[in-house]
């Protein structure tokens, strides 16, 4: 298995497939790389870089993770520049962030159901309450990863869990045989608790897509249109009867989609 060990002492698992433009998916909290598996394969003429976040999927896992500094040391030791990057959620957030200090090395950004404030407050009002991120707490707090399933299906409609091939994608989430470790899941969410990307977002000036399921519950349509708003060279695409993963439940427009925003 392909790993690179950063100056952190963190093993991160990459995987990197065909040649061309370079795409780098960067999957949420709580999933793996293997998330993308509806992407893969569907990206002839593309070089796809798929990773696993430290503690996630085949990732090693050390306390205080500095991911971005982690991802700047990869890309170098990878020679990769001029990169596209994909961030899902969370993953979303750092590739924010990762522009945000290393903007010579991004060229375009695609944001699917990720906020720069993933918590309320006073001045803003469209994250999660503190009382929504300790309920995720508890998911990795007992019966786990039993219990974690119940927040993973929470994300997708109902008319989603209906459509022909969802047992497909929801067995290959929860029928896993590596699951997070519960440290990882815990400091990540240390960030998304404290972390605030909203003073740097005008200082962006890559293009950027931003993908919204209608009926996300994590990151809703308001907090999808606020990015829009406050990111110059942005525009949001809103994916209807979506939840959280319209790349999964939606793959066949969605990969449409990214492959014309690249092009």
């Amino acid at each position: 298995m392909p790993h690179i060990e950063t100056p952190s002492g963190i093993n991160w698992f990459y995987e990197e497939k065909g040649k061309g433009k370079m795409l780098v998916f960067i999957h949420g909290w709580s999933f793996d790389s293997k998330v993308w598996s509806k992407q893969i394969d569907n990206f002839k003429g593309y070089k796809i870089i798929t990773l696993d976040l430290p503690g996630h999927g085949n990732s090693g896992y050390k306390k205080e993770i500095d991911s971005v500094k982690d991802l700047h040391f990869i890309f170098e030791k990878l020679k990769l520049d001029k990169i596209n990057l994909i961030g899902h959620s969370f993953g979303g957030f750092i590739a924010l962030k990762f522009t945000l200090n290393y903007p010579q090395l991004t060229h375009k950004i695609v944001l699917i159901g990720t906020n720069a404030k993933f918590v309320k407050s006073a001045d803003y009002e469209f994250g999660l309450s503190e009382k929504d991120v300790e309920k995720l707490r508890s998911f990795i707090a007992d019966n786990y990863p039993e219990i974690l399933c119940i927040f993973m299906r929470w994300l997708f409609t109902n008319q989603e869990r209906g459509q022909n091939g969802f047992r497909e994608i929801w067995d290959a989430i929860s029928k896993r045989k590596i699951w997070p470790k519960k440290e990882a899941l815990g400091e990540f969410l240390n960030i998304i608790e404290k972390d605030d990307l909203r003073n740097g977002l005008k200082k962006i000036n890559q293009p950027v897509l931003i993908i919204s399921g209608s009926d996300d519950p994590i990151c809703p349509v308001e907090s999808q249109n606020y990015l829009g708003k406050e990111i110059r060279n942005s525009r949001v695409e809103l994916f209807e009867n979506c939840g959280h993963l319209p790349f999964l439940t939606s793959a066949d427009k969605f990969n449409e989609l990214i492959k014309d925003f690249i092009k």
